[in-house]
């Protein structure tokens, strides 16, 4: 059984597992009112990382599918090798054919990167010269340099088959 806390907990390994950056913050996250106190278990999830590159999609899958611990799981890919145009009827029929009944979708919604210019600053015993004597026999002053954050908006989110309805969002 996986409670609704394990679920968000699980969501947020997620991301953080597949974030490049190196700060995860939710941005925003939406919970299904009437699942919050509910025990909610799936027999078996599908993980789906929307990608039309088919390494990043299967390696993203594969990462996810090893973090989810208490219920099985399986990558997309090995039910849908292409991503595809399919009616959602054939989708649904795929799924439950393989015993699905969770599935977790992310995807990318966007990117930026900025720019920092990282100035370097003397040590405190570069003030003195016998402090600095001492401390260059051993350690080398940091120049100035530029720094490069990356800055990723991934939407995930995990619907419930049975009951055919989205039950958790978030994005970062």
């Amino acid at each position: 059984m996986i409670k609704m806390r394990d679920l968000i907990w699980i969501v947020a390994a997620m991301i953080m597992f597949s974030a490049c950056a190196s700060s995860t913050k939710l941005k925003n996250s939406w919970l299904d009112s009437s699942m919050k106190d509910q025990t909610i278990h799936f027999n078996k999830i599908a993980v789906a990382v929307m990608s039309q590159n088919p390494s990043i999609r299967r390696s993203g899958e594969d990462a996810l599918v090893s973090v989810i611990k208490r219920t099985a799981a399986i990558p997309s890919y090995t039910l849908f090798p292409e991503i595809e145009d399919r009616s959602p009827d054939q989708i649904k029929a795929r799924l439950r054919e393989a015993g699905v009944d969770g599935v977790v979708v992310m995807r990318l919604m966007g990117k930026k990167e900025e720019q920092t210019l990282v100035s370097g600053v003397p040590p405190a015993d570069y003030q003195r010269f016998h402090g600095y004597w001492d401390y260059s026999s051993t350690m080398v002053y940091n120049p100035t340099y530029l720094r490069t954050e990356t800055t990723v908006l991934i939407e995930t989110n995990v619907y419930s088959l049975k009951d055919e309805k989205l039950i958790y969002s978030t994005f970062k």
